[in-house]
């Protein structure tokens, strides 16, 4: 597996693919500029750069670094004889495609967004050439992308991107149910009486405990940290809340804007990069709200489903306060578990975090109904065989699969 922009915590492609094709039977090198390179749940992590994290929150490198590093894994990796080159960042396409010739491996190309939309909404280019350049660059991706035996799909939405290609599968950003199993475990999930109803909760929240509401992954302004900041602070006093913010910031000028709201405020806790998942849910284990107000921008409407925050929020059975566009609103209504609110207005968000400070019913409720349905449904483990059918389809299956 090749990335030139995750390190070895990142939830999609350690955490989920690489992990579980190691336990599968896979023998799996993840090539990350991040280091230190050490062996960790059966994979062989190989710091290409060997770049120093540091307090353990990576770097975000600009564009010309990872087209730079993708021509240097490349001289790296052509004489080389893995079966699967599993690349993870549209910068390397031309890399992918170089193996597809000068090795006698499969390449497949693992599709986190649409790429034309970030381009036409961010501003990584000129903006009188964006939409011209964005369309560009999109369709380069998708001639590049013929090169690659299997593609896979972080949704539905980007998958039709690339439906002339003969081998497409989504494969969905659902954590693993043993983080849903944990909640329940350590009794993050209220218990249900034999008729559904809800129990007698004997853990009902301190009277000197905050309604602490969470929010935990890349800080930005289009993600509505600023926002959340500022709703925060408009609930009324008589309700004891808090706003924990996790994560890490997507760009300098992020970071100078929320550190100064937040650290302007009383009810804002900025908590900084979570090293590991588990540290990421013991975050969620100890909060009773998840909150995520996205902007209505073209890639952030459909895509619910590459989400990792909307399903670890439903993990660890919280409530969710989520952006009612596109089909977040679908997912949290289907799984009868969180509050669409209008992403832009800022007393809205406010009203939703009064009415679930107020209502630690309606809390528990929302949060056992995304626990079960994270059980059920939406975890990796649902998803995972999609991606073992891709590799054997491309390797044929291994001598000793092990069962799962």
């Amino acid at each position: 597996m090749l990335t030139t922009s995750h390190d070895a915590t990142d939830a999609r492609v350690f955490g989920r693919e690489a992990t579980a094709l190691a336990e599968s039977g896979y023998d799996v090198t993840l090539y990350t500029p991040f280091g230190p390179s050490r062996t960790e749940a059966g994979v062989r992590i190989r710091s290409f750069k060997r770049i120093d994290t540091g307090d353990g929150q990576p770097p975000l490198p600009g564009a010309k670094t990872r087209v730079q590093w993708a021509f240097e894994l490349l001289g790296e990796l052509y004489d080389t004889d893995y079966d699967v080159y599993h690349f993870h960042d549209a910068e390397l396409l031309p890399t992918g495609a170089a193996l597809s010739v000068l090795t006698n491996g499969r390449v497949v190309y693992d599709v986190h967004e649409n790429v034309e939309n970030v381009l036409r909404h961010k501003e990584l280019l000129p903006e009188p050439v964006r939409p011209v350049m964005a369309n560009a660059i999109s369709v380069v991706e998708r001639g590049l992308a013929r090169a690659a035996d299997g593609i896979v799909a972080a949704s539905a939405g980007i998958a039709e991107r690339f439906s002339d290609h003969p081998d497409v599968i989504t494969v969905t950003n659902y954590p693993r149910v043993k983080w849903a199993e944990r909640a329940a475990e350590r009794g993050v999930v209220p218990d249900r009486t034999a008729d559904g109803n809800q129990a007698e909760d004997e853990s009902e929240q301190g009277d000197d405990e905050p309604v602490r509401f969470v929010y935990c992954g890349l800080l930005s302004e289009d993600r509505g940290i600023p926002r959340l900041i500022d709703a925060i602070d408009r609930v009324p006093d008589e309700y004891d809340v808090e706003l924990v913010v996790g994560g890490k910031y997507e760009s300098e000028a992020d970071e100078r804007r929320i550190e100064r709201k937040g650290n302007a405020s009383d009810r804002v806790s900025l908590v900084g990069w979570q090293d590991t998942l588990a540290d990421v849910f013991d975050l969620l284990y100890g909060s009773d709200v998840g909150v995520m107000v996205f902007a209505p921008d073209p890639n952030k409407t459909r895509a619910a489903h590459r989400s990792n925050k909307l399903f670890w929020y439903m993990a660890a059975a919280l409530p969710i306060v989520v952006s009612d566009i596109g089909n977040w609103t679908e997912v949290v209504e289907n799984a009868g578990c969180g509050v669409p609110v209008d992403p832009l207005d800022t007393d809205a968000i406010a009203a939703a975090m009064a009415d679930l400070a107020e209502n630690p019913e309606k809390r528990r409720e929302l949060g056992a109904a995304g626990h079960d349905a994270a059980l059920s449904t939406y975890n990796w483990e649902v998803q995972r065989d999609r991606l073992f059918d891709l590799y054997e389809r491309l390797l044929g299956p291994l001598p000793a699969k092990i069962e799962l």
